[in-house]
């Protein structure tokens, strides 16, 4: 699913645009204290441990936390770990604080950890149809929710609408039913494009895609690119290692989620693609995981894993050691699964060929 399309599912009717915020509470405050919210707008951001598209979108919401400062309250609330691990409260909420003080300034945020029983989570995802996580809800000063997305979609712009008072519940709705139009017309985009290449007209499939990129706006371009590049990957189309080549060394360079994102679709490309050039996988892997700040050992671990499958073992050895280093640092913040599963991985690797 592309960035944007995280965005795009319709409000229940429990909680809808213009109608006040539930209250934020968490089963527990990091740090112990509820913080003290101030008559100003606020983000909520979702997000889990586990989840990379969260990971990803740490560098945007730091930077908008230092753009805004003391404009826009920022606070982010740790949903759903206890699906991945012990439901015993004790036991997930010791870690997710230790997480959050291991990571210091990389996460600079007030966090509050959702309960057992999930009440944070029903309050406000379940309540507006918010299927996963990342997911940012914005309220104005009042405390009115005027907004709901992918923290990287556009977040920005909303905030600045929202300080100069030029954006309402109406607007949100606007911007919502926008995002939904431009949504499945990629999606129709693409699906034209790939019954092409289906049968095998690749030249007819090309033009599509060139002429619909005329008629994508501007913020859907790479979500765009990608599903295209998706597509074709899904195909076993010879010209998608060469596309996502291009990506990788043109739009998408200076953007770590979208060098991620392909690079992961290389490395999970189907048994029907021929000759995926994990070495792109890993450079791209690589390069985001350092963008971000070279502490995701998950990232970091799926570009030593593309390396070996791109029979470069110099890589592949040295990144997992660096995967390891990062989960003995981390100590009791790290899932205590993960550690044994990186060195287990580490051997394998040393005692590869190449």
């Amino acid at each position: 699913m592309t960035l944007a399309a995280l965005a795009l599912l319709s409000l229940r009717p429990d909680l809808k645009f213009g109608m006040p915020a539930p209250p934020l509470q968490p089963f527990e405050w990091v740090g112990g204290s509820a913080p003290s919210l101030g008559a100003k707008p606020r983000v909520v951001f979702f997000w889990a441990t586990w989840c990379p598209y969260c990971r990803q979108s740490l560098p945007v919401l730091r930077g908008l936390k230092e753009r805004y400062r003391d404009r826009v309250d920022f606070i982010a609330l740790n949903v759903r770990d206890q699906d991945k691990e012990s439901p015993d409260s004790s036991v997930y909420v010791s870690r997710i604080s230790a997480w959050v003080k291991w990571m210091g300034q990389l996460f600079p945020f007030q966090t509050g950890i959702d309960g057992p029983r999930k009440e944070v989570q029903a309050a406000y995802l379940d309540a507006s149809g918010s299927q996963g996580v990342p997911a940012a809800f914005v309220m104005d000063a009042a405390g009115t929710f005027v907004w709901r997305g992918h923290p990287m979609d556009r977040l920005g712009e909303v905030l600045e609408r929202v300080l100069a008072g030029a954006w309402t519940a109406t607007d949100a709705l606007a911007r919502e039913a926008e995002e939904k139009g431009a949504d499945q017309h990629v999606k129709a985009l693409v699906t034209e494009a790939g019954n092409a290449l289906a049968e095998g007209k690749r030249e007819k499939a090309a033009a599509i895609v060139k002429a619909g990129a005329e008629t994508v706006p501007a913020w859907l371009q790479n979500d765009f690119r990608l599903a295209w590049l998706d597509a074709q990957v899904a195909q076993g189309s010879p010209a998608a290692w060469s596309d996502a080549r291009s990506l990788v060394e043109g739009p998408f360079a200076e953007k770590p989620e979208y060098l991620y994102l392909v690079g992961v679709t290389i490395l999970r490309a189907p048994a029907i693609a021929k000759d995926p050039d994990y070495g792109l996988a890993a450079r791209a892997l690589h390069k985001s995981f350092e963008a971000n700040g070279g502490w995701d050992a998950p990232m970091l671990a799926q570009a030593a894993e593309a390396a070996h499958m791109a029979k470069n073992k110099g890589d592949a050895v040295a990144w997992q050691k660096r995967v390891v280093q990062i989960y003995r640092e981390m100590g009791g913040a790290a899932d205590p699964r993960e550690l044994p599963k990186a060195e287990r991985a580490l051997a394998r690797y040393e005692q590869a060929g190449g």
